[in-house]
């Protein structure tokens, strides 16, 4: 939040968190990004969330909408018992800019988006334009994908497809670009190390293949490389050394083309595809 949108906010739309009813079913809307607050295990708006959600026992639905997923709240799991407690009927949320629905403990836990930018480039991560309908009658509820072409099922994105493939698009490069003054000089050149990461459950074969923008430029050990990754790895470095032969400052820097294999649930290849680059400049002064 920027400063002060807070109390814009509170000028033209009201309270930061609020609840209201409609018919048999009472919706609970939060405010995931107030520090100190949800975000922690403390603070008015969690003692709020309690007394809201027991004043609601009678209503046959409870809804609970907020903005950030509810593994990334440092309270996720207290907030999850408090809507088993409760027998919360299901959990809303975005800010990742895709698709995915899981249960937990009988509680569908849904992120939706409509539009902007969209969090992957894969489909099968359910990174695709979409709104959900939501129907609730007597004491069911339900919901359907509303896509450009058809209607989809809750289940069409698969938990551990969308979990290992937006891990592999935002974590498997830990560092994406480094300024060549700051490498450390090396056998006649600079090294260049490129941490990798694993975020899923399989095993993970990295193609590295540097880009070398003219003759003047080489890298060893050579311009291909194959790096395996473990299920689960935390910390992987491959490193090489970039040696420039030209006189003076490079006009063009080296990059590196970085593809992985991501198998899905269903037996299909994605092919992914990252870019560490090198970038001109000069040490910062300490």
């Amino acid at each position: 939040k920027k400063p002060g949108g807070a109390a814009v906010y509170r000028e033209v739309w009201g309270d930061l968190y609020y609840s209201f009813d409609y018919r048999n079913a009472h919706f609970t809307v939060l405010d995931t990004d107030q520090e100190g607050e949800l975000r922690s295990s403390a603070g008015k708006q969690l003692a709020w969330l309690k007394s809201d959600l027991s004043k609601a026992r009678k209503k046959t639905h409870r809804f609970v909408l907020f903005h950030r997923p509810i593994v990334s709240l440092q309270n996720g799991d207290e907030l999850h018992e408090l809507f088993v407690k409760h027998k919360v009927t299901a959990v809303l949320y975005g800010h990742q800019h895709h698709y995915h629905q899981y249960i937990r403990d009988g509680i569908p836990y849904v992120m939706t988006m409509s539009a902007t930018r969209l969090g992957t480039p894969f489909q099968e991560a359910g990174s695709f334009h979409h709104y959900l309908l939501a129907t609730v009658r007597d004491g069911s509820f339900s919901y359907a994908i509303v896509k450009k072409g058809g209607i989809l099922p809750p289940g069409i994105v698969a938990p551990e497809d969308n979990r290992g493939l937006y891990g592999i698009n935002r974590r498997l490069l830990k560092t994406r670009e480094v300024v060549y003054d700051s490498l450390t000089s090396a056998a006649g050149g600079k090294q260049v190390s490129i941490g990798l990461k694993n975020p899923t459950t399989q095993e993970l074969h990295v193609y590295l293949e540097w880009e070398l923008p003219n003759l003047r430029w080489s890298v060893t050990p050579i311009k291909g490389t194959l790096a395996t990754l473990p299920p689960e790895t935390e910390d992987h470095q491959v490193l090489f050394q970039l040696h420039y032969s030209g006189a003076g400052t490079p006009e063009a820097y080296p990059s590196c083309l970085l593809k992985t294999l991501y198998l899905t649930h269903d037996g299909d290849w994605i092919t992914t595809e990252k870019i560490f680059t090198v970038l001109a400049g000069q040490k910062e002064s300490p």
